[in-house]
């Protein structure tokens, strides 16, 4: 797809690969987005935050110029939700383009849906029942850690975790 034809759908692809060779954040954000299956009307920014292991700052800066690029809106969460961006056209193939793709960049309906809250539970070890969930903390600015804790973890056991974190030497 040309960029001409990118602008007569209203997306700016020159903006798009421009942010992706210039902005760290911006490239994480369009990888992780040519990796999906799936194209959703809506992303959280804390949500994108997790998956992308960048701050909640940096992925608004994002989404503010993916708006400015003609992709969708980015909206400040009020009143109990949370800040999000709403998508116009295809999120998938908004990464795929940034990265240097062909990818047909076309609008997207409202009933898309919106991206699941948790990733696809893992399975424990062999030959048990539990299930895994991937946690996201913003242990610094710039440095965003990753635990897989169980589905059920229990208050002992998050005291237990707590306490060996302690330990850990400095």
């Amino acid at each position: 797809m040309t960029n001409e034809t990118l602008q007569q759908n209203g997306v700016n692809g020159d903006l798009l690969r421009e942010l992706y060779k210039t902005d760290t954040t911006a490239k994480r954000v369009f990888d992780d987005l040519s990796r999906r299956q799936r194209n959703y009307a809506e992303v959280k920014v804390a949500r994108m935050a997790t998956r992308v292991w960048a701050s909640r700052r940096a992925v608004i800066q994002v989404f503010r110029k993916l708006e400015g690029a003609g992709c969708g809106e980015f909206v400040v969460g009020r009143g109990g939700w949370e800040s999000r961006f709403v998508w116009t056209v295809g999120m998938v193939e908004v990464g795929k383009y940034a990265k240097g793709e062909e990818a047909p960049i076309q609008h997207v309906e409202p009933t898309a849906g919106l991206e699941p809250e948790a990733e696809e539970p893992d399975e424990g070890a062999p030959g048990t029942s539990v299930q895994l969930f991937n946690h996201g903390f913003q242990l610094r600015p710039d440095l965003r850690v990753s635990l897989q804790l169980p589905r059920d973890l229990t208050a002992g056991e998050a005291s237990r975790l707590a306490e060996f974190v302690k330990t850990l030497p400095f």
